[in-house]
């Protein structure tokens, strides 16, 4: 061999060495950033001004605000426990303590309920726990809304990228039509898997149906509309805002009343954390507080459909789709 190819082999396999070790850093990174993002919403669950009803004389209501941390819990004084209770099942307070009974609706968030009732013992040790919005037995966690919703996020997101990519030379009456056709038949799919086949979301079938499909339109559409009017960067950019931000901001089996600052600020104005609201509180709460997420899922699906819209008759700004 001659020293010429010598050379040259030394220096191929330099490049070779050099874009493995590239490749390697951003898998280590990817790696870190991932736990680190998923551990901090997760791994403290600590409540932040979540209000609890206190029933009785003025006397109650200031002996409830001195011995409850008001960095933690938020002491409003309601007239009756009937109402007390009212409040609970619209999510209007996240627990409550009236007449020697400790109140909660673990159907809100069951480590909400846990930590809230324990918090609460704190004015009556001898309290009972009253559950007036028990989760039903066979989903005790209250986790099968948020898988739920999470595996529907995901595989929004995969039809959205192979549409951009796979499916970007179609007319786009053609894309719009598949868009609408996967978001209303997947809500009906996915509402048929988890209520019908599985078990785990049931009682009220076309509610579950008609907000998988707007969370579809959202997530789908959004993904498409950022790739096809930024490009590439676009769906990475749609892609990681749904997957990393929105899945652990919106709650988990944790909610987001008792997740870290930017969790919590950004939870109920992104689709994952609007739709597990309304999942949540449409299937357990009878539709209690859903209007506002259904509101942030039409929002995102518009400007979704907007982007579509622009991207479409100017193509993308830096990279083609």
């Amino acid at each position: 061999m001659s020293a010429q190819n010598r050379s040259e082999g030394f220096w191929a396999g330099c490049a070779a060495h050099f874009a493995a070790a590239r490749f390697a850093v951003i898998g280590l990174v990817l790696l870190f950033g991932f736990s680190a993002v998923f551990a901090a919403a997760f791994h403290n669950p600590q409540p932040h001004q979540v209000k609890v009803a206190i029933v009785g004389p003025p006397e109650a209501l200031r002996q409830a605000r001195a011995t409850l941390d008001p960095q933690q819990f938020s002491a409003v004084s309601y007239p009756t426990e009937a109402a007390a209770r009212e409040a609970l099942r619209a999510e209007a307070v996240h627990g409550g303590y009236a007449n020697g009974r400790i109140l909660v609706a673990s159907a809100s968030g069951f480590v909400a309920a846990q930590k809230t009732g324990q918090a609460l013992q704190a004015l009556d040790p001898r309290a009972a726990v009253v559950d007036v919005a028990p989760l039903p037995a066979h989903d005790a966690r209250g986790l099968s809304p948020f898988v739920t919703v999470t595996a529907t996020t995901m595989a929004s997101m995969v039809f959205a990228v192979l549409l951009t990519f796979a499916g970007g030379r179609h007319a786009l009456r053609a894309r719009i039509v598949a868009l609408l056709l996967v978001a209303g038949l997947g809500g009906v799919a996915v509402a048929l898997s988890v209520d019908t086949i599985v078990g785990a979301l049931t009682d009220d079938f076309w509610g579950l149906a008609g907000v998988i499909a707007l969370l579809i339109l959202a997530v789908a559409l959004t993904v498409h509309g950022l790739g096809r009017l930024i490009g590439h960067a676009g769906v990475g950019v749609a892609a990681l805002t749904f997957m990393l931000v929105g899945i652990t901001s919106s709650g988990g089996g944790v909610g987001q009343q008792f997740e870290p600052g930017f969790y919590r600020a950004v939870s109920q104005v992104l689709p994952n954390g609007a739709a597990l609201t309304a999942v949540r509180n449409d299937v357990y709460l009878s539709g209690a507080h859903t209007a506002g997420a259904l509101a942030v899922l039409c929002a995102w699906a518009a400007a979704g459909a907007v982007a579509l819209l622009v991207g479409h008759h100017r193509g993308p700004l830096f990279a083609t789709a």
